[in-house]
């Protein structure tokens, strides 16, 4: 189906950035903004801003950044109309759609296969459990045999398949869905046309906004030659290292309460659900990796790991803990009685007492190990051997504060003088300091790298305009005066002497004075920014290099002639991807103006709100900025054109030549003076 421009725009009007992220991040207040931890990338420290004001994000550390559709298409890898589908459904907006060709339906389908797949997959699972008698008398007996309701597994979603060889498979070719993409997902065996998953109760694997990626499956009855459980394999949309099963249905209750409770079973987090603890995950019985504590860090600092009360469980509490530390989540760990799961458990106990259990031998990370190291207090090589164990695992601790508080509580349980735990702790944090700086040196190196290279392409490709090696690279910016942070390019009202770069610098200027102060009034009641942009160069527009910029101008050009306002909203509300991110991009920066700086520098961020006056002599400036660099370039033009002509011609057309020249001269020194710029 396609969806009408109208119906986008509403959508794209009525979608609020908070919302839609807060849907998948936990996000805290920060001055006018909101902050949180990166989706995109592993950080430790909030680099990932909100601006609701702005409707858009930006992560500082990855430079990922957007509004309500491109973070859906970036976190969830839905397509555009995926990600208005999915907006208009939370905002209650009904879409006008239209019917796609044959051919648009078919590409649209092969875009969307695996997911589209993957859905009508679980629907006959859950049709297997619930309409066949099979279903009913094994599957479903099954699960209420393990206590679950008839609501519980609807809200899981759990399903059934037969032991028949190919039942899904026929079904689904039958629905027009080909093997190939059946294979890719698992979902028929890749080496004989036979379903994968059979006899088994099914368990689908949903992603943060509850899009099925995956499922898993449970043998029926005893076959000691069938796995218990067996997953789909990994896709482009199923990473098993970076999902926790049940984070769809945790993700709200872990943010209230904001502590997050890990399991290892997916029986374990059904069971803990129906009894009213819904801020649980699980790890599926795999260990513990970077991308799943992130996943989990970013709705929660607070992580509270359960375990089976076997040494198993305890082997993979340690584990998993350093990397939970190295995350710098606060960890506790539970240990249940031996031979308890917590499914098991909580069925015994009921909800109340294990909560209360939960509360009570919640131990802290030290204070486990120190458990353990009591076993052993008579042995000293085992416990010189735990004490090194502790002190590795302090000393992943980046908050400098709380690894100090460890160190004396550690020294205080083991009696051991607190500087040789400080001394022993210290070289595990100068190495990994270290390691550290290795690899910052390393991408450094191959960001000059790359730096030199895109100086020398685009040299190559206009030699005439050999472009200023910037200042700076992004994220190696240093601070200037008054600034709270560190400056970003191009971010001061006062413009730099030199200003002979390529057009498209100038170009990006000009589009950032529409995005930030179009349908502002420039010199009297009747004229707005846009308008005198368009009076003045509007002819420039089609000549514009960069083709995004030129696109952006003449739509202006198109809004003025049609006097519809111009402004950030314009363009961050355009159906056009390129239009909404350079817009996006335009208006934010990573950096706040100190409360004093205006006052005492004058010099206001063009990023910041500012003086009606700044604004008015920034629109001027630029606008003769651009206009000098055509004139440069028609300067250029008109010298390589005499250059090829006989020095003593004095025909007309060479007299013609020669007084344009000299009219173009004088305009270049006229501009230049005024824009207080030195002639080369």
């Amino acid at each position: 189906m396609s969806i009408s421009k109208k119906s986008i725009q509403q959508v794209l009007e009525t979608a609020e950035i908070e919302d839609v992220v807060g849907e998948f991040v936990n996000l805290k207040k920060s001055g006018p903004r909101l902050k949180g931890l990166c989706p995109f990338h592993n950080e430790k420290t909030p680099s990932f801003t909100v601006t609701p004001n702005l409707n858009m994000y930006k992560c500082f550390g990855c430079g990922n950044g957007g509004d309500p559709v491109k973070f859906l298409r970036e976190h969830e890898k839905f397509t555009f109309i995926e990600a208005i589908e999915w907006l208009a459904n939370k905002y209650g907006i009904t879409l006008e759609k239209t019917v796609y060709s044959d051919e648009q339906q078919q590409k649209y389908k092969e875009e969307e296969s695996l997911y589209i797949v993957n859905s009508f997959a679980q629907d006959y699972f859950v049709k297997q459990l619930k309409e066949t008698d099979e279903g009913r008398k094994i599957a479903l007996q099954y699960f209420k045999e393990r206590g679950f309701t008839e609501a519980t597994i609807d809200k899981f979603g759990l399903g059934y398949t037969s032991d028949a060889k190919d039942n899904f498979l026929q079904t689904a070719l039958n629905h027009g869905f080909k093997e190939d993409t059946l294979k890719k997902l698992g979902l028929v065996s890749r080496n004989y046309p036979m379903d994968f998953f059979r006899n088994r109760v099914m368990f689908p694997i949903k992603s943060v906004s509850g899009k099925v990626i995956a499922f898993a499956g449970r043998i029926m009855g005893n076959h000691k030659k069938s796995p218990k459980y067996v997953n789909s394999p990994e896709t482009e949309i199923y990473i098993k290292s970076k999902i926790v099963y049940g984070i769809y249905e945790a993700k709200k209750a872990i943010r209230k309460q904001e502590e997050c409770l890990l399991v290892e079973g997916y029986t374990d987090v059904i069971s803990l659900h129906q009894n009213g603890i819904e801020n649980v995950v699980a790890s599926s019985g795999t260990s513990l990796t970077v991308e799943q504590l992130q996943l989990i860090k970013r709705n929660t600092p607070n992580l509270k790991i359960i375990y089976d009360g076997d040494s198993a469980g305890v082997n993979a509490a340690l584990r998993g803990l350093d990397l939970a530390l190295e995350q710098d989540l606060n960890v506790k760990i539970v240990m249940l009685p031996e031979g308890e799961d917590p499914d098991s458990f909580i069925k015994k106990v009921g909800a109340t007492v294990f909560r209360s259990f939960m509360d009570e031998n919640a131990d802290d990370f030290i204070f486990f190990k120190l458990k353990l190291l009591e076993k052993d207090a008579d042995d000293p090589v085992k416990k010189t051997a735990m004490i090194k164990d502790i002190i590795s695992s302090i000393g992943k601790i980046p908050d400098p504060l709380k690894r100090n508080l460890y160190i004396k509580e550690c020294a205080q349980k083991l009696q051991i003088d607190e500087g040789i735990l400080i001394g022993e702790t210290n070289k595990v944090v100068k190495a990994q300091v270290f390691n550290r700086q290795k690899e910052y040196n390393r991408q450094q190196r191959e960001k000059d790298r790359k730096r030199m290279m895109d100086a020398k392409s685009a040299k190559s490709s206009d030699p005439s305009f050999p472009p200023e090696p910037p200042p700076f690279m992004e994220g190696e910016e240093m601070p200037p005066e008054g600034y709270e942070g560190g400056p970003a390019p191009d971010e001061f009202a006062p413009t730099p002497k030199t200003q002979d770069r390529p057009s498209y610098f100038k170009e990006k200027e000009i589009i950032r004075i529409l995005v930030q102060h179009g349908d502002k009034k420039l010199l009297t009641e009747e004229m707005t920014v846009a308008e005198y942009v368009v009076a003045e160069i509007g002819e420039t527009f089609e000549g514009f290099e960069q083709e995004d910029y030129r696109a952006m101008a003449l739509f202006c050009q198109e809004c003025v002639g049609q006097s519809k306002p111009v402004n950030y909203k314009t363009f961050s509300t355009h159906e056009t991807d390129s239009f909404r991110e350079i817009a996006q991009e335009l208006v934010i920066s990573k950096y706040e103006m100190s409360p004093n700086w205006l006052e005492k520098k004058d010099m206001p961020l063009r990023s910041q709100p500012v003086p009606e006056e700044n604004f008015r002599k920034d629109t001027i400036r630029e606008v003769k900025n651009l206009k000098l660099a055509w004139l440069k370039k028609i300067q250029r033009d008109l010298g390589k054109k005499l250059a090829h002509l006989p020095k003593n011609d004095l025909s007309d057309e060479m007299m013609k030549l020669l007084k344009t020249k000299t009219n173009i001269d004088k305009a270049v020194k006229d501009l230049t003076k005024e824009l207080n710029q030195v002639i080369l």
